[in-house]
Order: structure tokens, then sequence, then C-alpha cells
């Protein structure tokens, strides 16, 4: 049995689309079975802050995924700053590829 293949993401945006393509590619093509997103502490005081924003970072992915098979989108508002969703036309052949990396048995971190 192969070792595991894991993508390490450095995070570097709040927006899920940058991952979402990065991670439905290396799927398809590298095989992938675990994502884990990182982030660089100035500082010890700084730990905290990092974890729980990484965490937001990837639970806004994993609902990104979702909206997405369902024809919706997660956008961000810049008048209010606050996360919304809206409906979009996609496309049955991306649905697939978004319900691809869903059912992947991937595992976020």
């Amino acid at each position: 049995m192969g070792q595991a293949k894991v993508l390490y993401i450095f995070v570097t945006s709040d927006s899920p689309d940058v991952y979402i393509n990065t991670i439905g590619y290396c799927i398809e093509h590298h095989d992938i079975s675990r994502v884990i997103f990182l982030g660089i502490v100035k500082d010890k005081g700084q730990r905290i802050g990092t974890e729980k924003y990484l965490k937001e970072v990837k639970d806004r992915v994993l609902k990104q995924l979702s909206l997405l098979q369902e024809g919706k989108y997660l956008y961000k508002d810049q008048e209010t700053k606050q996360w919304k969703e809206k409906s979009v036309d996609i496309q049955p052949h991306d649905r697939t590829r978004y319900a691809k990396i869903v059912t992947s048995n991937l595992s976020v971190e």
C-alpha cells in the first residue's frame, strides 16, 4: 500500500476559490488524500488567532464546495464584509468536478 499524498497549502487569502481550484487539480492529477492548510505565525502570541483563521478558511472551502454542487456561490460582500450566498449557473460537468472533490474522502485540516 502506497503512502498517502498530502497537499500543503499556505493560506494567503480568505477566498475559498483559490484553494478549491488547487485541490481539484491535485485530486485529478496527483491523487492526493489529505490537505493541510498552513499559516505563518510571527510570534507565539498570534498562534491562537492564526489557528482560528485557518479553521475559518477551511470551513469556508468546505462550505463553498457544498454550495457549488447546489448551484450557489459563497462571496464576500465588499460593503458589509460579510460572507453571503447567491445563485449561479453552474454547468453539469463543473458540478461533477466539485462533487468529485467532496466524495474523494479528502481529509482537510
